[in-house]
């Protein structure tokens, strides 16, 4: 694995390090993934590299060997810019997906779930670049948001793409109305899809995102890709008179309509989508509500059980991520105001997870027990403790 490691994803990240430089690229990439899977920050962390590398050193020898320090780390990945690191994050996954293509069972054209990930900022917001509000439901005011897209198969889930979210630049801000935003979903939800179909030679046809992309925005552009989708629906006060309207079945209205702004159009420009509403069950202990252009009704009991599962099958492959832990768990600490650092971080950590569900694949595959699972074989924190302990022998 670790061989997959320093071959696969190191190879897609170039920190353009001057000539004469001390230490090479592969030296600071073991340290990134050092920091990664001890959750550390970059001081203490190279501390730790250093006493792996020379366990003894002769501290009267001002030139004795211990690793790069948290500094040299983090200056070369502050000289990169963040469309740089992006590339870079995109291109290593999509090496690590076509390493695992071989053993991957993906329908085609393939499903991909959208989700977006927060990270708690808690300093000043003042001249920080790309800090955004967090939702109504963390316990932080201010967040990074870094939005990624993962391909979904019969038995695995790989995060193929990765955007930051922030610079309204991104989104060709004169192309919509209304006031000025630092980002607009539909147009987050136009690049991942492009960088999945480009960057890994995917079609997509079918989309599940997360409730951030509730946005006529975004089913203006799934529906122009012709694209099948399904999105958690927000709890707004026309989501809630629905909800009260419903009985104890699914609950299914046509021609749902929304309103937004929507790329190259003025003013609010009116969307149509369809509003399901599934009551609780054994699994979720209230009621759920989705936006879909699937065929779905509620004429019959035959028709709600098969809307039932129709949502439930995008809803339980599209999630999967939440019963898996998340990327943040492989992310080192850090309480850093560079956004470049921050980037890198998450970027890597997203490299870091996916050799994880790869690890997870080939133990399932070592079984002879492949099939789709809402939980690892291989648990984080042992997947963690094991690349740890390997990192060691190439130190």
């Amino acid at each position: 694995m670790v061989d997959e490691l320093t071959s696969v994803v190191f190879p897609a990240v170039d920190f353009d390090r001057p000539d004469g430089a001390i230490y090479d690229d592969e030296e600071l990439l073991l340290l990134e993934t050092l920091l990664g899977v001890t959750g550390t920050a970059a001081n203490g962390g190279a501390e730790t590299y250093g006493d792996y590398v020379n366990p003894d050193p002769d501290l009267d020898d001002p030139f004795y060997e211990d690793g790069p320090s948290g500094e040299t780390l983090l200056t070369a990945i502050k000289d990169l810019e963040p469309d740089e690191i992006t590339d870079m994050v995109n291109r290593g996954a999509a090496r690590v997906l076509t390493r695992a293509k071989p053993h991957v069972e993906f329908e085609r054209p393939v499903m991909i779930a959208i989700d977006m990930t927060y990270i708690a900022y808690y300093g000043e917001r003042d001249e920080v670049v790309r800090v955004q509000g967090a939702p109504d439901d963390k316990s932080y005011d201010w967040c990074y948001k870094f939005a990624t897209a993962s391909v979904v198969g019969d038995n695995i889930q790989f995060t193929a793409a990765m955007l930051p979210i922030g610079d309204a630049d991104d989104h060709d801000p004169d192309e919509y109305s209304g006031e000025d935003k630092s980002y607009r979903a539909g147009g987050v939800v136009r690049r991942l899809v492009e960088t999945v179909e480009e960057r890994i030679r995917l079609s997509v046809r079918r989309v599940y995102a997360d409730r951030e992309f509730h946005a006529a925005d975004v089913i203006d552009v799934l529906e122009q890709r012709d694209l099948f989708y399904v999105i958690p629906a927000k709890r707004d006060d026309r989501v809630k008179r629905f909800i009260a309207r419903m009985d104890d079945q699914v609950t299914v209205k046509d021609t749902y309509p929304m309103y937004g702004p929507v790329k190259g159009n003025p003013g609010l420009t009116r969307v149509e989508t369809t509003l399901v509403g599934l009551p609780p069950d054994e699994d979720r202990d209230r009621i759920q509500t989705f936006l879909t252009n699937l065929a779905v009704n509620d004429e019959i009991g035959l028709d709600r059980r098969q809307t039932r599962r129709r949502i439930n099958r995008y809803s339980r492959r599209g999630g999967i991520e939440t019963a898996y832990g998340g990327i943040k768990e492989f992310a080192p600490w850090t309480t850093s105001k560079d956004y470049a650092v921050r980037l890198f971080h998450f970027g890597f950590a997203m490299l870091l997870y996916d050799m994880w569900l790869l690890v997870d694949l080939l133990v399932q595959l070592s079984l002879g027990v492949v099939e789709f699972r809402t939980k690892p074989r291989v648990i984080a924190p042992r997947f963690r403790g094991f690349l740890q302990r390997r990192l060691v022998t190439l130190l």
